[in-house]
């Protein structure tokens, strides 16, 4: 899934590499992760921190993470021994430097193509999970509204049970009034006798 920024809304290579990481990221990752950061970000925000896209925000707004500043992110996962993680923010370093023309290859093409393709890849896979994500989405809210409706309906019938309740409750204490006054008045009759 790709990771964009409230600032950045549009979807690059960065923002899925950010939304790849912080989408494999465990909780058991992200206590790691925490520790590590203190120091770098207040007690505050580090409990506010939940899942991996929070890192990824917090690390962005803190500057410790930027498109050309990924150092602390590899430190930052090298720590917490994210090692496919790692390889994975390697592979975009790599990347982004064959296209930008800095290979180390020096001009070897087909490594470059080779590269390209496997980052294109990476975006497509991407945007195929954003699609399924938006998908499920869509399917979740009409599961929501349909359960709602039916939470609405078993409401109205309770409320139609508890009704019925209370009029045979109303019932049972006025044949129960009726009796105890014909009783007395039997029981005053006889008195009377």
């Amino acid at each position: 899934m790709a990771y964009v920024s409230p600032e950045h809304s549009q979807i690059s290579p960065f923002n899925i590499l950010l939304g790849t990481i912080s989408s494999q990221l465990s909780r058991e990752n992200i206590r790691k992760i925490k520790v590590q950061l203190r120091g770098h970000i207040n007690k505050e925000l580090l409990s506010k921190l939940k899942g991996g896209f929070d890192v990824m925000h917090i690390l962005q707004d803190r500057g410790l993470v930027a498109e050309k500043k990924l150092s602390f992110l590899r430190k930052l996962l090298q720590e917490c021994e994210l090692f496919a993680l790692i390889e994975l923010l390697d592979e975009y370093k790599q990347a982004v430097h064959v296209m930008n023309g800095k290979s180390k290859e020096g001009g070897n093409s087909a490594i470059t193509t080779r590269r390209i393709n496997t980052l294109q890849r990476l975006m497509g896979r991407q945007l195929e999970e954003l699609a399924n994500c938006s998908a499920m989405s869509n399917d979740l809210s009409k599961t929501l509204e349909e359960k709602q409706m039916l939470l609405d309906s078993q409401k109205e019938i309770m409320i139609i049970g508890q009704e019925a309740i209370d009029n045979i409750e109303e019932q049972r204490e006025m044949v129960r009034a009726r009796k105890e006054r014909d009783r007395r008045e039997s029981a005053r009759k006889r008195s009377h006798v």
